[in-house]
């Protein structure tokens, strides 16, 4: 629920900030360019800012991908060596399960 209220907020930001930076058409000079409207060089960052936050946080995605993988297979390994071992026919221990990742 929490989630949810985050991206409701996060949303209603950038529809906010979006909405009164496409309204503005003040042209902007660059030395590169003459008179570009300011909307489209706010779209162009904001677009850029996406796209670098993204790659910014896609090591530490996959980092963490990869790990919940090793540790799954970990789990599963341990799960099949014990019910395996002929000293230990009780019932397995299920309460380390890992919930499923979702991002």
């Amino acid at each position: 629920m929490i989630k949810l209220l985050s991206w409701l907020v996060i949303t209603f930001i950038v529809v906010i900030l979006m909405w009164t930076i496409l309204g503005d058409i003040t042209p902007v000079t660059f030395g590169l360019a003459d008179d570009i409207p300011q909307k489209w060089v706010a779209s162009g960052f904001f677009v850029l800012g996406i796209v670098l936050g993204w790659l910014l946080m896609l090591p530490k995605n996959l980092a963490l991908r990869w790990s919940v993988r090793r540790l799954r297979k970990e789990n599963l390994s341990q799960k099949s060596a014990l019910e395996k071992s002929p000293g230990n026919s009780s019932v397995v221990d299920n309460s380390i399960d890992v919930p499923p990742l979702t991002m």
